[in-house]
């Protein structure tokens, strides 16, 4: 957490949880949730990575949910956004067109 100081008190900010936060909290739960709860988790980071303008990490996150559950539309949507942003054009026609 950082901190901030507003007159002479100083204020804690959370900035929320980190990649390395979540993927140990997911460790600890992964042997009990099915292969489409662990998809969405990894597509919930990646949205929220993608929100923050890390389109590569998300596109990593996205990567691991497709691995998991290959049908879900969604997460080729989401990853050719990704690859679109960064400018990786050929990656993005792939995922469009793989639909």
């Amino acid at each position: 957490m950082a901190s901030s100081s507003v007159g002479e008190r100083h204020v804690k900010v959370n900035k929320g949880p980190t990649r390395r936060g979540m993927a140990m909290a997911l460790a600890d739960i992964k042997e009990y949730m099915n292969e489409s709860q662990k998809a969405t988790i990894y597509m919930r980071e990646a949205k929220a990575l993608m929100d923050g303008g890390e389109f590569l990490e998300a596109t990593e996150c996205l990567d691991e949910a497709i691995s998991l559950t290959p049908h879900q539309v969604s997460f080729y949507l989401s990853r050719a956004a990704c690859h679109k942003a960064l400018h990786l054009y050929t990656e993005a026609y792939y995922d469009y067109t793989f639909l």
